[in-house]
């Protein structure tokens, strides 16, 4: 990721986190150096690890670091581990400088447990859900 930003704790301090790759990089192409802008993207997948059924699989599209103007502190979120930060998409699943754009493709999406994933009921699936689930019927529109 390249986007550099201060990450703000659930006991409400900030820290600042450095990504390790750079808004823009150079490459020599036929003897002339060019400017690359460094794209970062996630696949996630939810799935049952006994059966392997997919329940939702989706590509994210994180904000490249040049545009903090525009997204601020709003991208990161605290990760597990100290000094790592987690990419709060639910914050910047649309593109600002582009109408009507999302960040977040998903590919595909069950608004249905087919069965016991984890041991979780169908009740708690839809409301763990719900964002997804609004996001990918937007999708569809």
């Amino acid at each position: 990721m390249s986007y550099h930003s201060k990450i703000i704790k659930k006991n409400g301090t900030e820290e600042d986190y450095s990504p390790n790759l750079p808004p823009f990089y150079t490459k020599k192409i036929g003897g002339k150096e060019e400017k690359k802008i460094c794209l970062t993207y996630f696949i996630t997948i939810l799935n049952n690890e006994k059966d392997l059924d997919i329940y939702n699989l989706a590509i994210m599209c994180v904000p490249n670091g040049a545009l903090y103007s525009v997204y601020g502190d709003t991208v990161y979120s605290a990760g597990k581990n100290p000094g790592k930060a987690r990419f709060k998409f639910s914050n910047c699943s649309d593109f600002k400088l582009l109408q009507n754009q999302k960040r977040v493709k998903i590919i595909k999406h069950e608004i249905e447990l087919k069965s016991s994933y984890s041991g979780m009921t169908n009740k708690k699936y839809k409301n763990k859900m719900k964002w997804w689930t609004q996001l990918y019927e937007e999708s569809k529109q």
